[in-house]
């Protein structure tokens, strides 16, 4: 028999928004890396990509950012919505 869930689901959304505010809280520095991952996710779950360009990176991140401060109602930690950052010796073609 399947194991029980450890929270039902009409906790769930409530469970992941404490789990992100709780991740989120004690960050010493900005969590640049779960919120790019979490936008390369969602892009290739709508449209089942696997590579991206630089410009897709950026794109995907500020969609997941925004995304994030829309479900937790701030935008702690989590930058201002432009990824700065770049990928030494990547050109804009997917890596």
């Amino acid at each position: 028999m399947g194991k029980s869930l450890k929270t039902t689901p009409a906790n769930t959304e409530a469970f992941c928004r404490s789990e992100i505010e709780r991740m989120l809280k004690y960050s010493q520095t900005k969590v640049i890396m779960p919120v790019v991952a979490f936008g390369l996710l969602k892009a290739h779950a709508e449209n089942e990509k696997l590579l991206f360009t630089d410009t897709e990176i950026h794109k995907a991140y500020d969609a997941a950012v925004k995304t994030l401060k829309t479900f937790l109602g701030h935008d702690v930690h989590m930058g201002q919505g432009t990824m700065t950052p770049t990928v030494r010796g990547c050109p804009d073609t997917a890596c």
